[in-house]
């Protein structure tokens, strides 16, 4: 792959069509305080130039889904989003997983962190401060004209 990528040229975009896919990295305490806003700053950025961003992954949201859902366009995706928290949960809990239980994991353990609430407040930072205008389904392509943060529901 590397041999083929060298193959490709640069060419200039507009910033527009620039997509951000943001993902899970190791928690610490750390995290919430410097990575995480780092990336949400970028976000946001990203957004008011016209490019759009995604934020993934929703055990990264649990005990925290409230207050993304306050950021919301409408009544609706704000549902949604506490929709996809609860189901994934439930889908836990089928496997005898307790997600509120269970985490944080060992290794956020060591690096600081004490319960998921916790974990979860310096997550979504990642996702910046722009409303949150829609929740896409595993697979689906984000609505381009709306050019602000999806929220990306992955399946367990």
């Amino acid at each position: 792959m590397a041999q083929e990528i060298s193959l490709l040229r640069r060419e200039e975009i507009d910033i527009s069509e620039i997509t951000l896919a943001i993902e899970c990295g190791g928690s610490d305490t750390t995290s919430g305080l410097a990575s995480n806003p780092s990336v949400g700053y970028a976000s946001d950025k990203l957004i008011a130039l016209g490019g759009t961003s995604i934020f993934s992954e929703t055990t990264e949201f649990i005990g925290a889904e409230h207050i993304l859902a306050r950021r919301a366009v409408s009544k609706e995706v704000g549902d949604k989003i506490l929709e996809i928290v609860l189901k994934c949960e439930k889908k836990a809990m089928t496997m005898g997983v307790d997600m509120r239980g269970g985490q944080p994991t060992p290794g956020n353990i060591q690096g600081g962190i004490s319960t998921i609430e916790e974990k979860s407040l310096g997550c979504i930072y990642k996702g910046g401060t722009a409303p949150i205008t829609g929740v896409l389904d595993y697979g689906d392509i984000p609505n381009k004209k709306d050019y602000l943060l999806w929220i990306l529901l992955v399946r367990i």
